[in-house]
């Protein structure tokens, strides 16, 4: 879903996207900084539970391998990876409503503020 990373650009505010040193606000282009940014996101919670360290690794092996695809979608999950990096990265704490289904991630430390999110199958915003 090109729709997944509308959502980001959306909320990063104008400091967190000028860290990204983006030049044009492309899904390509968040990507590639999202995978320049990438670290072990050790401490994060989602739905109130620590993230393991074998989670951890396999979000940041994730993202290291992710490929963009042709029509620059991704398919989002309740602990997506790209999500958890943000929330290390910037210490949100996002809140995603999945068709009714409230879940959350959040870090390890006081958090800078909430961005919330509101997904289907097909859509997320």
């Amino acid at each position: 879903m090109s729709c997944f990373w509308r959502a980001i650009y959306k909320r990063l505010n104008a400091t967190e996207l000028a860290s990204f040193r983006i030049m044009h606000q492309t899904p390509i282009m968040l990507i590639r900084s999202l995978q320049r940014a990438n670290i072990r996101t050790r401490g994060i919670k989602h739905n109130g539970k620590l993230l393991t360290e074998k989670q951890a690794e396999e979000h940041f092996l994730w993202i290291k391998n992710y490929r963009e695809n042709g029509n620059d979608g991704h398919e989002t999950s309740s602990c997506d990876p790209f999500l958890c990096l943000l929330v290390y990265k910037f210490k949100w704490f996002v809140k995603l409503n999945y068709d009714g289904n409230m879940n959350t991630i959040e870090p390890g430390v006081p958090w800078s503020r909430v961005v919330n999110l509101n997904a289907s199958r097909s859509h997320i915003s």
